[in-house]
């Protein structure tokens, strides 16, 4: 199996780049398989194969949406024979000379200060003796000598399967006094520093959120404090209930960002939240060792305090359909409205839950009559019952199925539907009552004849329910008004 050799070279070339900082180093940002500002070993060779040694990895990571996975892969090109070539992850360029089977890394990015160490995130698996490395260069430009001296550096291998995200510090061994002007970070999935990788197929290594770290003493000045979006809170929302960012991010004069908590200062947002208005907050930065703040800059949020809103009143419940029983049904069958829509004082309207109350129907279900059954609806924020309206239904429960069949052979109501005026006919009519959709009783009247008439001219058109009562029993009838 052939492979292609790197030569790598930690003192590096200067590209003309204006960054100070650690470019895209919680690699969040990708274009295709490669992340911004960095170079990668995803070559192409001879338009043939396409080698994907550097991908963004989604599923797991250490913070943020992504990390890097850096990979040795293995591909086969026709007249050549299979190639393993390493993940290369890199700020510098990655250069490729597949004719002579070399590799090198070139330049970086321009860079002025002196950390101690590199840090970040990693997880590792090698394969076959293989071992990833991460490694850091920073170099001076020497003008007398015409030439690039690395004056600090630091590397740490992996040769040992990590598979959960694991911080790494890599300490910089410094050989000057003297402030570097380029620096580079190299991540690579096989040793490229101690006499070349073995290069195995599959061996990978993942890395997340890079960073810095400085002498105590060397600190470093915040120069902007991030811009926070307004905050949009109800009326009546108290200081103590705000739910304002614990921190900010800040920018430190290296370019560098971290978070910094907040001591948010309540200024002249009311105590209680009961005053409408846009209110401004300031909070103190609470500084960590190695960072100042000459400047007093400050986080700062706008939070708007919303117009009160008025619970909405009912005002009306609708009205359902009188339902009719067999003789026995209890309480606990009856199939009754689960849900009524009410209207509301502002005109629009809602669907709320009911509760419904026994009252007097009979615990057995065998005592027949029509009974008026309440219930009260189950209020939602927003929404009052000042006036405690009720739903109501009527049900009636009909005779025993013998009795109930008789006198319904007896019973003769016409016209039904009619425009308000209805003959009844049957043996011994002793009272006739109509009862409306509510449960209320609208005509009562004791009879003493087999022909009776119920006048409903009176009344709004729509579905009621006539209860004819008999010497031999009960019968119950819809009547509809049209």
């Amino acid at each position: 199996m052939k492979r292609i050799f790197l030569i790598v070279a930690m003192a590096i070339t200067a590209f003309g780049l204006n960054a100070q900082i650690i470019p895209n180093a919680d690699f969040e940002n990708w274009t295709g398989n490669i992340p911004d500002e960095w170079d990668t070993s995803n070559e192409n060779i001879m338009g043939m194969v396409q080698f994907t040694n550097v991908t963004p990895e989604s599923g797991d990571v250490a913070s943020g949406t992504t990390a890097a996975k850096v990979a040795n892969t293995t591909e086969s090109i026709i007249m050549v024979g299979d190639i393993t070539l390493p993940g290369i992850l890199t700020l510098g360029d990655f250069i490729l000379d597949i004719q002579a089977q070399t590799g090198g890394i070139e330049g970086g990015i321009p860079f002025t200060y002196r950390p101690i160490q590199l840090k970040g995130y990693f997880k590792s698996a090698p394969v076959g003796g293989d071992k990833p490395m991460i490694g850091v260069g920073l170099s001076k430009w020497d003008e007398v000598a015409g030439q690039r001296d690395t004056i600090g550096y630091g590397q740490m291998y992996f040769d040992q399967t990590v598979d959960t995200w694991t911080e790494f510090t890599i300490d910089i061994e410094w050989t000057s006094t003297e402030l570097p002007d380029t620096m580079n970070i190299i991540v690579s999935a096989t040793d490229l520093l101690e006499g070349g990788g073995v290069f195995v197929d599959g061996s990978t290594i993942w890395v997340d959120n890079f960073s810095f770290e400085y002498e105590v003493g060397e600190d470093l000045a915040i120069t902007a404090v991030e811009s926070i979006n307004d905050m949009y809170v109800p009326y009546n929302t108290t200081w103590e209930s705000l739910e304002l960012p614990a921190s900010v991010e800040v920018t430190l004069e290296d370019e560098s960002t971290t978070e910094l908590e907040v001591t948010w200062l309540q200024g002249d947002y009311p105590l209680n939240g009961d005053v409408t208005g846009t209110y401004t907050l300031y909070g103190d930065i609470v500084l960590e060792t190695g960072i100042i703040n000459p400047d007093e800059l400050q986080a700062e949020i706008s939070v708007i305090v919303q117009d009160q809103v008025e619970d909405a009143v009912i005002v009306s419940i609708e009205s359902f359909e009188p339902i009719s029983v067999e003789y026995g049904t209890i309480f606990e069958n009856l199939v009754l409205p689960t849900q009524a829509e009410v209207t509301l004082d502002n005109s629009s309207t809602t669907v709320l839950d009911i509760t419904w109350y026994q009252g007097n129907y009979p615990a057995n279900g065998d005592v027949p009559d029509t009974y008026n059954i309440i219930g009260d609806v189950v209020l939602i924020d927003g929404v009052t019952n000042p006036d405690q309206i009720t739903a109501e239904i009527s049900v009636t429960i009909n005779d025993e199925v013998g009795i109930a069949d008789k006198i319904a052979n007896d019973v003769r109501i016409y016209p039904n539907p009619s425009s308000g005026l209805f003959t009844v006919e049957a043996e011994n009519i002793t009272e006739v009552r109509v009862i409306d959709i509510s449960g209320r009783t609208i005509i009562s009247s004791m009879v003493n004849s087999s022909i009776c008439s119920v006048d409903m001219r009176a009344y709004s058109k729509g579905n009621y329910v006539l209860i004819i009562n008999t010497t031999n029993g009960r019968h119950t009838e819809k009547l509809i008004v049209k």
